[in-house]
């Protein structure tokens, strides 16, 4: 981030965490890259926050450390419905962090995963996630080291939708193999 980026992005940060209710949608992409370090900043500032209800942080290198930061807020945050964070690189730790978060959380119905090395253990901790959370109605997850267990543990929530209710979209973008049927 440039300096002047970076100075846009703290009083934003400071705007959010002193519940400023004209933000009700958090949108930083690519041109910003907060990485980790951002993506705590903005943790923190959610947790007491309860006016945004959509939060968008694609393309930004947020690793795992920046999506455990996130996950945490959100077990205290209960206004974001919509989560984005998709194009990172959040991998299974990042995943796994998020889906114990969805354990609790009830707000967020909306949650885009995709291309982020995520491969079976993060979509297992996510599928387990969706057996207990309610208010999750669409999730998007994709890449490419999902293989066996993780393509099984999403076609269960796919199954999910049947049993369970309010899931009524699950994309992944993912090849799967014939003896999965």
């Amino acid at each position: 981030m440039d300096i002047k980026a970076e100075i846009e992005f703290k009083r934003l940060i400071k705007r959010v965490a002193y519940n400023d209710v004209s933000i009700n949608k958090l949108s930083l992409g690519m041109k910003h890259k907060i990485g980790d370090v951002g993506a705590i900043e903005i943790a923190e500032a959610l947790k007491t926050n309860k006016s945004v209800t959509n939060l968008r942080l694609p393309w930004n290198q947020i690793g795992a450390e920046g999506a455990i930061a996130l996950a945490e807020a959100l077990k205290m945050n209960n206004s974001i419905k919509q989560l984005h964070i998709g194009d990172n690189k959040i991998g299974d730790e990042g995943a796994i962090a998020i889906a114990e978060a969805l354990k609790t959380n009830e707000s967020i119905t909306d949650l885009y995963l995709g291309c982020n090395e995520i491969g079976d253990v993060g979509v297992i901790a996510l599928a387990e996630a969706l057996k207990t959370n309610m208010s999750i109605t669409s999730l998007y997850v994709s890449d490419k080291q999902v293989v066996d267990e993780g393509i099984v543990a999403l076609v269960d929530i796919e199954s999910a939708k049947a049993r369970n209710r309010k899931i009524s979209k699950v994309l992944f973008n993912y090849e799967v193999p014939d003896k999965v049927f």
